[in-house]
């Protein structure tokens, strides 16, 4: 019997669950992932294309979704093609946006991987290329550790009429996947910004993921431009609970893109992944907010990350459930592996919060900071077994 699964998820953080779901083939997984990254070379894109989300989490994905390389090159190369991240060299770029248009050959090692693509892939890929050079021909664009992926996702967000979603879909298209994988939103731009208990202001996702004191982040907020010198000067100005009514009132919360609605009310199962949780979930929660209360899935696992992170400082697993629930999650289990580093805080009985908890080994044994994804997905669909035979 097939089950739905849905998986809210960030760039890295579900990789060996995502690779585990992918070996099953009953499962027809969708992934959520919400565009916000403007840290490093996503965020100097978001800058060059004005109105451009960022790709980078859908870039990741995309790479998991390639799925068992063995005794497929094609597959393997054109992961390493997405994957690869430019030096920036004049020499490189030139050659690059040479084999884009015409005949010219790139440098190694993009010339092998290129002659591996399937004709189909390999003239899609020069094409969306080739339509974001000829929009960096009119400016200079920083190309300096920019992975190749992400202008391949320029190029389909400048063919597809500058609709990321559409955009996505068509980059998508490329992995020739059963799994799908969808913007949690419309592809409205949006910028996330977070405030800290303490008052601090993290202006941006990069912020927000980045180093920073143990004071931890209270408010999210999607603003629809970024904060300028002036807004900061403002800002700076006020206390607490002056910066909270400001940026409540240019809050903006996007909506739920038509794809992930469908997603999740068709779902067995919901899956809240592990990862960034202030910058790659939360804020996807608060837009799905109604989708999940609506949702007649069963199952609504959120599965606690390993260890500790920037922006979860100080903050227990059970400070997670917390704000999960906060955002618009909606929990039937909590996944939490036996020998997790973050103290469960309120997690010690068998439920909380109305929410079961399943307690399992869940991280690799070889890499204990990694989740194990076979024994998370066995998990998970166990609890959807046993839910339905008790309905």
């Amino acid at each position: 019997m097939s089950r739905r699964i849905v998986l809210f998820c960030g760039g890295r953080g579900s990789a060996t669950i995502i690779r585990a779901l992918l070996r099953q083939s009953e499962v027809e997984l969708t992934l959520l992932i919400n565009a916000y990254d403007d840290g490093l070379s996503t965020g100097t894109l978001r800058n060059f294309i004005p109105g451009m989300l960022g790709p980078s989490d859908f870039r990741k994905n995309l790479s998991y979704l390639f799925g068992d390389y063995s005794g497929d090159s094609s597959r393997a190369a054109l992961q390493s093609l997405m994957e690869y991240r430019l030096s920036g060299a004049a020499g490189e770029i030139e050659k690059l946006a040479g084999f884009a248009a015409g005949p010219a050959l790139a440098d190694q090692p993009l010339k092998d991987w290129f002659a591996q693509l399937p004709p189909d892939v390999l003239n899609r890929i020069r094409g969306l290329l080739a339509r974001f050079f000829g929009y960096a021909a009119e400016a200079h664009f920083d190309y300096r550790d920019c992975a190749l992926g992400n202008l391949v996702f320029a190029g389909a967000y400048l063919e597809q009429g500058e609709d990321f979603n559409a955009a996505a879909a068509a980059v998508a298209a490329l992995a020739d996947s059963r799994a799908k994988l969808f913007n949690v939103s419309e592809p409205q731009n949006r910028v996330l910004v977070g405030l800290k208990r303490d008052g601090t202001l993290l202006a941006s996702e990069a912020a927000i993921v980045g180093p920073q004191s143990i004071s931890p982040i209270t408010d999210l907020y999607l603003l629809e431009q970024p904060l300028a010198a002036a807004a900061l000067e403002a800002l700076a100005a006020l206390d607490t609970i002056g910066k909270q009514a400001w940026l409540s009132a240019r809050d903006a919360v996007p909506k739920l893109s038509s794809a992930a609605a469908e997603a999740l009310a068709g779902a067995d199962i919901i899956l809240y992944g592990p990862g960034t949780q202030h910058s790659s979930l939360f804020p996807s929660y608060r837009i799905a907010r109604t989708a999940l209360e609506e949702s007649p899935a069963p199952v609504k696992a959120l599965v606690i990350n390993l260890e500790s992170d920037n922006d979860i400082q100080d903050l227990s697993a059970g400070d997670i459930v917390d704000g999960a629930l906060h955002y618009g999650a909606k929990v039937s289990h909590i996944l939490l592996d036996e020998n997790c580093l973050l103290p469960p805080g309120a997690l010690t009985a068998k439920s909380y919060r109305g929410a079961r908890i399943a307690r399992a080994s869940l991280s690799s044994a070889g890499s204990p900071r990694l989740h194990d994804g076979d024994a998370v997905s066995r998990l998970v669909m166990d609890l959807c077994e046993r839910s339905r035979e008790k309905s």
